[in-house]
C-alpha cells in the first residue's frame, strides 16, 4: 500500500443482470438483515427507469464476499431488470467497519441543494400526497426519486406546503398537523380550479370567524382540539387521524353541506377517504399500489376514541 492507496482494490463499471445478482448474493458475507422498504424502493426506481450510476459500489471483499449492495442486488433479482452498476473488489475486512456510516442525504436535503424554500415541510406534504394517490396508507414510504417527481410535477405540493408554514404564526395554537393540511389542499386543487374555495376553507379554519353549528370549518376545529386534549398536542399521534377528519369536513364544505360531527373510517387511503376535487388521472405520473396488501405496507396508525365512532369536539 502507498500513500493509503490499496493496489489489490478495483473497480468497474458492469451490466447486473438479475441471475448475476442472485449469484452474488448467495456468496454474501454476514450482514444485517433484507429491509423489504429499501428493496421496494430501490426497485420502484429501476423499473420506472429512474435508477442511475451514481458511483455507489458494490463491494467484494479480499476473499470474493459480497460485503455491500445487498439490497440493490435484491431488487435486481426481485425485478428481473439489469442495471448498470460500479463493482469493487478487494477491499480489506476492515474497510466493511466504516461502511454506511455517512450521514444519509434526505429529501428535504436535496431539496435546499436545488433551491426549495420550505424544503422539509415540501419534502413531509409530498410523502402524503404520494400515499393517499398511490393508494396506500398514509404511513408508506416513497422513494427519493418518486417524491421528487411529483414535486416537480405537481406545483401545488410545494405551494401549499410553504402556504401553511408561512402562516404559522396563526396556527400554531391551534396545534395542526401542518403538513396534513397542505398535503389536503395540494390534493384537492391539483389542477388550481378551487383557489378561492380552499382559500375559504382554511381562511375559516384557521381563525373561527363568523363560523355557527354544523360549519364543516368549525366542526373540524372541535375535532382537533378535543383530538389533542384525549392524545396529547405530538403532531405524530394526531397528524394521520387530523388528515382523514380534514378530508371529511373539507368534502363537506365544497359541496356546501353541514356536518356536525366527525366519523373516521378503520383504514386511511384514497378509497375510504375520497377528496372532493381529486382527479386520478391528473395524477398518471404516481404509481397506483393499490393493489398490494395494506399489511406489506406499513401499519395503519393507532387511534384513541376513533374506530368509527363519532368524534365531535367540545365548543
Amino acid at each position: 500500500m502507498k500513500n493509503g492507496i490499496d493496489p489489490h482494490m478495483e473497480a468497474t463499471v458492469e451490466m447486473v443482470t438479475p441471475e448475476q445478482a442472485l449469484a452474488w448474493l448467495t456468496n454474501a458475507a454476514k450482514n444485517r438483515q433484507i429491509n423489504d422498504a429499501a428493496v421496494r424502493r430501490y426497485g420502484a426506481d429501476m423499473e420506472s427507469g429512474r435508477w442511475t450510476l451514481n458511483g455507489q459500489g458494490i463491494i467484494f471483499d479480499v476473499d470474493g464476499k459480497l460485503v455491500d449492495g445487498r439490497h440493490r442486488l435484491t431488487a435486481i433479482a426481485a425485478t428481473g431488470i439489469t442495471v448498470p452498476m460500479l463493482v469493487v473488489r478487494g477491499a480489506k475486512h476492515e474497510a466493511f467497519e466504516t461502511m454506511d456510516s455517512g450521514r444519509s442525504r434526505t429529501l428535504a436535503n436535496t431539496l435546499v441543494i436545488d433551491g426549495h424554500k420550505h424544503a422539509a415541510a415540501t419534502s413531509a406534504t409530498a410523502r402524503i400526497c404520494f400515499a393517499y394517490v398511490a393508494g396506500v396508507n398514509l404511513r408508506f414510504s416513497a422513494t427519493r426519486s418518486e417524491l421528487l417527481d411529483l414535486i416537480r410535477r405537481h406545483k401545488m405540493v410545494e405551494h401549499y406546503a410553504g402556504h401553511i408554514a408561512s402562516r404559522d404564526y396563526l396556527i400554531k395554537g391551534l396545534g395542526v398537523p401542518r403538513n396534513s393540511l397542505a398535503a389536503l389542499c395540494a390534493i384537492a386543487n391539483n389542477d388550481g380550479e378551487r383557489d378561492q374555495d380552499i382559500k375559504e376553507f382554511l381562511d375559516g379554519f384557521i381563525t373561527g370567524e363568523g363560523l355557527f353549528h354544523g360549519d364543516p370549518r368549525l366542526t373540524l376545529r372541535r375535532w382537533l382540539n378535543k383530538t389533542r386534549n384525549e392524545v396529547g398536542v405530538g403532531g405524530a399521534r394526531v397528524a394521520e387521524p387530523f388528515f382523514a377528519a380534514a378530508v371529511k369536513c373539507w368534502s363537506a364544505f365544497a359541496n356546501n353541506n353541514d356536518l356536525g360531527n366527525v366519523r373516521l373510517p378503520m383504514l386511511f387511503n384514497r378509497e375510504t377517504l375520497p377528496i372532493e376535487g381529486f382527479d386520478r388521472k391528473r395524477w398518471g405520473d404516481v404509481p397506483d399500489l393499490s393493489r398490494f396488501s395494506f399489511a406489506a405496507l406499513g401499519p395503519e396508525p393507532q387511534r384513541k376514541g376513533s374506530g368509527g365512532k363519532a368524534a365531535e369536539g367540545a365548543a
